[in-house]
């Protein structure tokens, strides 16, 4: 069984500012098995994509997952990873090692890059900046887990896509 996961990482009113990462694991029904998000302390967005995408792979690992796709919608960090780009900034060269690491760790596991006007980066999205909380629950969580679907398809044939790109890691 494939498992899907999207995460993102935002900072609030500034970059630099205070973190928050946030992401969904679907199972291969596209299905929420899994969200966690967390405010971090003072970084950059960059800083946030990559801690979200690390907590995502330590979350799959933890649930019992082996193999999974996962989707960011940081072309930076996405271009990193692969390879595309160089990483300049040396505070992400330590991320980014944790990162490939942690995918080395999974039987397969591929990463793809997505706009974030798809299902499930809009939700990791919403998920990350913790939006529109009652009683501690988000509101978004029960229409959330009544959807049938919640995969990297569009959410319309009128949503503008720049296409996917992805890197695949298999031991």
């Amino acid at each position: 069984m494939i498992y899907t996961m999207a995460t993102d990482g935002s900072t609030i009113y500034r970059n630099p500012g205070v973190m928050r990462i946030g992401g969904v694991i679907l199972d291969q029904d596209e299905k929420l098995v899994h969200m966690f998000f967390n405010k971090l302390k003072r970084g950059t967005n960059s800083v946030a994509e990559y801690e979200a995408l690390l907590k995502g792979l330590e979350e799959a690992r933890r649930l019992g997952v082996t193999r999974i796709q996962c989707y960011v919608d940081s072309q930076l960090v996405y271009n990193q990873l692969t390879g595309a780009y160089k990483i300049k900034c040396r505070h992400l060269k330590p991320l980014a090692w944790k990162v490939k690491n942690e995918m080395a760790k999974f039987e397969y596991c591929e990463l793809r890059w997505s706009s974030r006007e798809t299902p499930i980066c809009t939700v990791a999205d919403a998920v990350s900046k913790e939006q529109t909380f009652n009683k501690g629950e988000p509101l978004w969580q029960m229409e959330l887990l009544t959807q049938q679907k919640l995969g990297p398809q569009k959410k319309s044939s009128s949503t503008s896509d720049t296409g996917e790109q992805k890197l695949m890691q298999a031991n």
